[in-house]
């Protein structure tokens, strides 16, 4: 079967193998977010763009990561533990067993039309030359924004940053309202909160920047999850904000916890 007739079978997508260096995404979006990756919004985004034939994940599993392996197993059981017990070259041992398996790979699996590398070393600098030059292959990095080396993004094909700006959006607003939940639960309707205090406070907390929080503050009173109601205090006209709980909760943004009885 010819490779355009093979990929009308598989409903026109690309087919795709991905290969992860999970301790760059893991602590590199920590250090930079404060977020933990999402393996699997990553991995049905993957799927909704290509005929996905393998994923694998390398890392040293025997720290911290290890609490992430659930998340890992829950979309491949193709796991690559990089654990390395010498002191000589400790920080680059992911990085050589990932190259050696990338090249393996390529060879054993020329029906592979994508590969995509998830990853912020320039050490893969030269195999995704490799992959597009010698191979004809479509390289796509996925990197962490901020930690990943310009010259590995302008080697490949295309690259896409994480998070996304739908993440960092998502992430923001999320802050927003548990800031607002927060000071509702412990001022039990006795302080009034306004707009440009909460902003302040949220991008100060979450060290974002003030005009990105207020964009996504706007975004919820413009959605009417936030509104403003007229309070007088000494004289002074004050737009205090009411936030519509049930609304959020419907809209499956934000979910209070419930109260202990």
């Amino acid at each position: 079967m010819s490779n355009i007739w093979q990929r009308i079978f598989r409903g026109g997508k690309k087919r795709a193998a991905a290969f992860v260096d999970f301790e760059h995404w893991c602590i590199s979006m920590q250090k930079l977010y404060g977020q933990k990756p999402d393996v699997r919004a990553w991995y049905d985004m993957l799927r909704h763009e290509y005929d996905v034939e393998d994923v694998v994940f390398f890392g040293d599993f025997s720290g911290s990561l290890k609490y992430e392996l659930e998340k890992i197993r829950s979309v491949t059981r193709h796991i690559i533990e990089t654990q390395n017990s010498s002191t000589k070259y400790k920080k680059d041992f992911t990085d050589f067993l990932m190259l050696d398996y990338i090249y393996r790979y390529s060879i054993h699996n020329p029906r592979i039309d994508t590969y995509i590398l998830f990853t912020g070393d320039g050490h893969f600098t030269s195999v995704v030359n490799f992959l597009r030059t010698e191979c004809r292959k479509e390289v796509v990095i996925h990197g962490v924004a901020g930690a990943t080396s310009k010259k590995l993004w302008e080697e490949a094909s295309r690259c896409v940053e994480f998070p996304t700006a739908e993440q960092q959006q998502e992430q923001c607003r999320k802050a927003i309202l548990t800031t607002l939940d927060q000071l509702d639960a412990k001022s039990r309707g006795r302080m009034w909160v306004t707009f440009m205090k909460t902003v302040s406070a949220v991008a100060e907390a979450e060290g974002l920047p003030e005009d990105e929080v207020k964009q996504e503050m706007q975004y919820l009173v413009d959605e009417a999850y936030v509104t403003r109601q007229i309070r007088y205090s000494k004289g002074r006209r004050i737009a205090v904000l009411d936030v519509n709980w049930e609304k959020l909760a419907q809209a499956g943004i934000y979910e209070r916890e419930k109260k202990k009885k």
